[in-house]
């Protein structure tokens, strides 16, 4: 009787040993892994200066959800929330309200957004009346008059103004101005509003994504179109045509005091940025200088209240700010303000911001690793972080590499560690509960 009690105290141990052994190569295999994959991050700035960032991130059952945090101005978190909806921009008003703009399904995939005061409190959720439907893509921004300009891809193409209290103004279908080429969301679209309301828009022809084989690249083209604020079509016309080597691709387009145009776009020869360029153009659309700045793949574009022109770009493995003089488009210099670049080529988005002529920049970065399965095979993995930096005209770094969110998954030494400890404790534990029985039985025999 007592060798049996001995026999199943010594079975029960190895039991536990044996499925310690098994939690920890689930761990190191993923089963307990926090796949998050933080992503596509937006930056607003309201009057007081604080920065407010919203990202999308995928749970382990690929539900998107949306991560939102408001930081001070010296970085510091004052709260932070999450939505069920994943949020596509950021936009803050004039009375520091914040809009999470959101594709909803609702029997067909329409736009909305949840309000927010600055202090997080939910003031309405509500989708947005447009006669767009089953929409696949949305830019947005807000005017000086606190509107909200949607411009959407979907069944067709789209110019929606909101007031603030989410009532549709005006709904512009501006698909047949887009004839030529109609903007998919491929088409690295991008728009401006101008001091007197009126929409600059950029797109370019490409289907495909980066990478793609150079036979593809004929026939690439950069189209412009500047919608007047009463809806008026101003300008439609093709920019820039690529030669038959090479593949145009817009990065942005911004505006200053002024009213001039400043449009970006790169020349891809093979995988890889070539030229990048500035285009400058006078309110009624005449070109006023056109200037090679970098080679660098431009992510983001700003204007400050001078109206110096700050570009963000990517050179593996930097993250680069650029500052033209608005003028000329001089560059006037450049420095590097990140190394938490990508290891994937190109998968960064960045967006930012301009607020007393600081610069707020966030961006995400994805890196590859190598993951040991069970049985020794290996798996490599994306792994993903959100970054915020904030800058002053001058490049100067004043908040660097803030971890806004970051996929917690176990790194390979980590995981190693943890299941070596685990088994160390529990064959403490068999050799400590055999010689206490083994005692035992020599008291009593």
């Amino acid at each position: 009787m007592r060798h049996q009690k001995e026999f199943f105290a010594v079975l029960l141990c190895l039991l536990l040993l044996i499925l310690s052994v098994s939690g920890c190569l689930d761990i190191y295999d993923g089963g307990s892994y926090d796949y998050k994959h933080p992503n596509g991050p937006s930056v607003a700035v309201d009057s007081q200066g604080n920065a407010y960032i919203a990202w999308r991130f995928t749970t382990r059952e690929f539900n998107c959800s949306t991560g939102f945090i408001k930081l001070n101005n010296k970085g510091n978190t004052v709260f932070s929330k999450s939505f069920d909806h994943a949020t596509q921009d950021l936009l803050v008003d004039l009375n520091n309200n914040i809009y999470l703009m959101y594709k909803v399904f609702d029997g067909k995939l329409q736009m909305g957004y949840i309000k927010l005061s600055n202090n997080g409190k939910i003031i309405e959720r509500k989708n947005v009346s447009t006669n767009n439907s089953h929409v696949v893509y949305m830019k947005n921004s807000i005017d000086a008059n606190n509107d909200i300009h949607i411009f959407s891809i979907g069944s067709a193409i789209y110019h929606t103004i909101i007031n603030g209290n989410g009532d549709t103004i005006k709904d512009f279908n501006l698909t047949s101005y887009m004839k030529d080429c109609i903007p998919t969301s491929h088409s690295r679209l991008h728009t401006a509003i101008d001091v007197d309301l009126n929409l600059h828009l950029i797109w370019d022809n490409n289907v495909k994504t980066y990478g793609d084989d150079i036979n593809e690249k004929n026939g690439s083209k950069i189209y412009y179109l500047k919608q007047l604020s009463n809806g008026t079509i101003a300008v439609n016309t093709t920019l820039a045509i690529s030669s038959n080597t090479s593949i145009l691709r817009g990065s942005d387009i911004v505006t200053d005091s002024d009213n001039n145009v400043y449009i970006f776009f790169e020349e891809w020869i093979l995988t890889y940025p070539n030229y990048t360029y500035c285009k400058k153009f006078s309110p009624a659309f005449t070109s006023i200088y056109t200037n090679e700045i970098s080679t660098q793949a431009i992510k983001s574009v700003c204007v400050d209240s001078n109206d110096y022109v700050h570009v963000i770009g990517v050179e593996s493995p930097h993250v680069i700010h650029t500052k033209l003089r608005g003028s000329d488009c001089e560059v006037l210099g450049s420095n590097v303000i990140s190394e938490k670049t990508s290891t994937m080529a190109y998968s960064e988005s960045v967006t930012t911001t301009t607020f007393q002529d600081d610069i707020h920049i966030v961006w995400s970065s994805e890196r590859i690793s190598t993951r040991l399965l069970t049985g020794g095979h290996q798996e490599e993995v994306s792994y993903s972080s959100v970054y915020y930096a904030k800058i002053d005209s001058n490049g100067t770094v004043l908040i660097k590499d803030l971890v806004i969110d970051s996929d917690s998954g176990p790194s390979p030494i980590s995981a190693l560690i943890c299941g070596w400890v685990v088994c160390l404790i529990v064959i403490a534990v068999v050799v400590v509960a055999f010689l206490f029985l083994r005692r035992k039985h020599a008291k009593h025999p």
